[in-house]
């Protein structure tokens, strides 16, 4: 994140917004910062990043070593994990490490999912043949309790649109929430993506919150943070949809491994609850457990968090950066996707109606899965991005992230490939002004 962005172009605009794909290879690590640049708070920022893993972990915390050495920010006002695989969290203890050694965390965002599916992303772990580590399996264990740990004001958990909602004691429909941040700068809420959609809260304990010894749990469906300057403006937009793993590839996950356990038919459910079954799971039953999940699903997708970044306006006019000949534009979304399976039709036109017109912003895509053939489906991209990026290390030939099928449409179509590495320089960054006034020269 820069220190100083480019020098501010004249009439001044509303503010900076910034990029960055992390070089962490295998993995995922984006961070995005938004730089208020008129009125009196001119200069304060807000930092996001979605997902904070990487094959192996060194690359993230490397990446996470270089930002606090750079100083730019303490605090990481929203963290959106896109799911529970190791690539995509293990770098989260590092980088909620708090100051002087990582970043303290406001506002946490993931997919809900189930105990099944938190055992699914066991088992993937154990079929790639990953250290499972004490983070992980905390996380599957309750991951409320092993975020909470951080000491984030709240955690958000988003539903897809067909999950019933929460109940039990303590949940009460709500309202959009404040979710903290800094109130004197840029303040994010959340709130509802479309009509209907509803939230629940409720307080557990937890180092931190706006009440003494409680961290705040909200649930909400497909649900929208909105960044507001202090006059209440909006002026930018994290909008989620959770994308379900197949219940059909999950249930003969299952039953595979009520087989392999020698478990009676429909005690999946009730054997994973008992801790030991799961840490024996990740240690001495490892390889039957990793049998199952890729007899069940192969390279498919788990259930996926993806979260569309742009401009609240879709009416401002934004100028692409750093040049001088300045492009007025307002396409400079960017899409991500985590593990989304975006190669069925009908997921993905499901992925299509849910983003609606904002899939028309979106410059930068990030290729689900890290650009796996079985994930996106060449001659039907989910948009009309400019920029198409993968995320991954080369040199696995089982995997063949990214695919050259995928690769080689993209550049048919002329637009841009980039196959971000784990080379320090090898990250994808891009910057944008925006204008109040569309305009404006």
């Amino acid at each position: 994140m820069s220190r100083n962005p480019f020098p501010i172009p004249s009439p001044k605009p509303l503010l900076f917004h910034e990029r960055w794909q992390a070089p962490v290879g295998q993995g995922g690590f984006h961070i995005g910062g938004i730089h208020l640049c008129a009125g009196p708070l001119a200069g304060r920022k807000s930092v996001y990043v979605y997902d904070c893993g990487s094959i192996p972990k060194r690359h993230a915390q490397g990446v996470i070593a270089r930002l606090r050495a750079g100083a730019m920010f303490d605090t990481i006002d929203v963290l959106m994990l896109s799911h529970f695989d190791i690539d995509h969290i293990c770098g989260v203890p590092d980088l909620l490490a708090g100051p002087p050694r990582g970043f303290g965390v406001d506002t946490i965002v993931m997919p809900y999912v189930d105990m099944d599916e938190r055992i699914l992303s066991l088992a993937r772990a154990a079929a790639g043949d990953r250290d499972i580590d004490d983070f992980m399996m905390r996380m599957v264990d309750d991951p409320l309790a092993a975020l909470s740990a951080f000491g984030p004001r709240r955690i958000n958990f988003v539903l897809a649109d067909d999950d019933d909602p929460p109940e039990g004691p303590g949940f009460e429909p709500v309202g959009p929430r404040p979710l903290g941040g800094d109130i004197e700068g840029i303040a994010w809420t959340l709130q509802a993506a479309g009509p209907g959609i509803r939230a629940w809260s409720r307080f557990l304990p937890g180092p931190r919150s706006d009440r003494a010894g409680a961290v705040e749990h909200v649930v909400a469906r497909n649900a929208a943070l909105l960044a507001r300057d202090p006059c209440g403006a909006e002026l930018w937009k994290l909008r989620s949809y959770v994308k379900r793993a197949d219940p059909k590839r999950l249930e003969a996950f299952r039953k595979r491994i009520e087989h392999a356990f020698g478990w009676s038919r429909g005690d999946f459910r009730a054997k994973v609850r008992d801790p030991a079954v799961r840490r024996e799971m990740a240690t001495v039953k490892r390889t039957a457990v990793a049998r199952a999940y890729r007899t069940a699903f192969g390279d498919k997708n788990l259930t996926s968090l993806c979260v569309y970044s742009g401009p609240s306006d879709p009416h401002c006019a934004p100028a692409f950066g750093p040049h001088r000949d300045w492009r007025f534009t307002t396409k400079i979304g960017w899409m991500g996707t985590g593990d989304a399976d975006l190669r069925d039709p009908r997921a993905l036109a499901e992925f299509r109606s849910a983003y609606g017109d904002d899939l028309d912003r979106v410059a930068t895509f990030l290729l689900p899965h890290h650009g796996s053939i079985e994930n996106s489906d060449p001659t039907d991209p989910a948009c009309d991005a400019r920029t198409w990026v993968a995320a991954a290390e080369p040199g696995n030939p089982r995997w063949r992230h990214p695919h050259p099928r995928l690769r080689d449409a993209v550049t048919k179509r002329g637009e841009i490939f980039r196959q971000v590495k784990s080379a320090p320089d090898h990250g994808h960054s891009e910057t944008f002004w925006l204008f109040a006034d569309p305009t404006t020269p």
